[in-house]
């Protein structure tokens, strides 16, 4: 459809490919067009650009993913959803896993990352003053006996 498209379409107007775009072989077949469009393909695996081909998302990208967003300090439930979308699986014990995580540490702990979620809220709280997290920050605000150290499970 897209060569067709490219013929009556005026050599001025870029031609850019957009939907079902997971992997670099897509992008081969479209070679009428000046750029793609990728989202679910991207979303499912981020490797999708490389040029050596994908990653395992169960054991690259996804823990890779994880590790950032632990020290960028990203809020759990953005986590947990991104790595729905990543696994493809929805009958798995991984994906039953991520789903019922309640915190950053229980979606570390599913991929055998906990030691790694717990040096770096060790860190932070060298760094901070004791505060580990953006939750903490809101917990230490609140009245009353919760102090920021425990806000997190440790």
């Amino acid at each position: 459809m897209l060569p067709k498209i490219r013929e009556v379409l005026p050599a001025h107007i870029p031609l850019i490919a957009n939907g079902d775009m997971w992997t670099r072989s897509d992008m081969a077949r479209a070679t009428c067009v000046q750029s793609w469009m990728f989202a679910r393909g991207a979303q499912a695996n981020a490797s999708v650009f490389r040029k050596d081909g994908l990653l395992s998302v169960r054991d690259q990208v996804a823990p890779n993913f994880i590790k950032k967003s632990i020290q960028y300090d990203l809020v759990y439930q953005q986590i947990k959803y991104t790595l729905l979308t990543m696994i493809p699986d929805t009958k798995s014990k991984l994906y039953a896993q991520v789903t019922r995580s309640k915190s950053t540490m229980e979606i570390a702990r599913a991929f055998g990352l906990e030691e790694f979620y717990h040096d770096v809220m060790k860190r932070r709280r060298m760094d901070t003053g004791g505060i580990s997290t953006k939750s903490d920050v809101y917990v230490s605000a609140i009245p009353g006996p919760t102090s920021p150290t425990t806000a997190v499970p440790s």
